[in-house]
């Protein structure tokens, strides 16, 4: 049976260990918050990236049908 002078210790003992694993995990959880808002901040500018290559793409697509449609003007002005 422990006495009450010897529970003591190791209750501060067990108090300090879960008090250490606690901060360890909250240090790991802040770095996985940083994490996660790099992704985000990363997906963010792929999105805009995107978004720019698909309307250059767009504006490639009228420009090239312009260009089909004056080609085939002068092909039926040669005829």
């Amino acid at each position: 049976m422990l006495f009450r002078s010897e529970l003591i210790p190791t209750i501060q003992k067990k108090n300090s260990a879960n008090t250490i694993k606690v901060d360890l995990a909250n240090e790991k959880l802040s770095r996985l918050i940083e994490i996660l808002k790099a992704i985000a901040r990363g997906q963010g500018e792929l999105i805009k990236d995107q978004e720019e290559i698909k309307q250059a793409l767009a504006d490639l697509r009228r420009k090239a049908n312009i260009n089909i449609s004056r080609n085939d003007d002068i092909k039926k002005a040669l005829r």
